[in-house]
């Protein structure tokens, strides 16, 4: 019974991770470009792995969000425009625009900003 009971627990919790997270499911139902560029990336690194796929969307869309944010505050520009340019794969192309690791860009830009700071 306890074993029953775990694995129905467990069952449950990869369901309710396997669904898109609000930001994500914002920009599916905007349509957007860089939604359909994320899931392009997503299928491609992952194939199969339905589950990675829906994680590694809402990464990144919740990294997007952040990056929109800060930049919206008043982002070091520099710093910023250089995580774009580092992290954008021409590989992954639909309608002229390019592919943008959201989730690396804001990675480099708080490294960059936080060395940047510190001297």
């Amino acid at each position: 019974m306890k074993n029953t009971l775990t694995i129905l627990l467990l069952l449950g919790a990869f369901t309710v991770s396997a669904q898109l997270n609000s930001n994500a499911q914002t920009l599916k139902d905007a349509n957007s470009i860089e939604y359909r560029l994320l899931k392009k990336y997503a299928e491609q690194k992952w194939g199969e792995d339905y589950e990675m796929i829906v994680y590694t969307i809402n990464e990144h869309t919740d990294a997007m969000r952040e990056v929109v944010n800060i930049m919206n505050e008043g982002a070091d520009k520099m710093i910023m425009f250089s995580a774009f340019k580092k992290w954008s794969d021409n590989s992954i192309r639909l309608e002229g625009k390019s592919f943008v690791d959201y989730t690396m860009v804001l990675y480099t830009y708080k490294e960059q900003l936080e060395a940047k700071n510190s001297y």
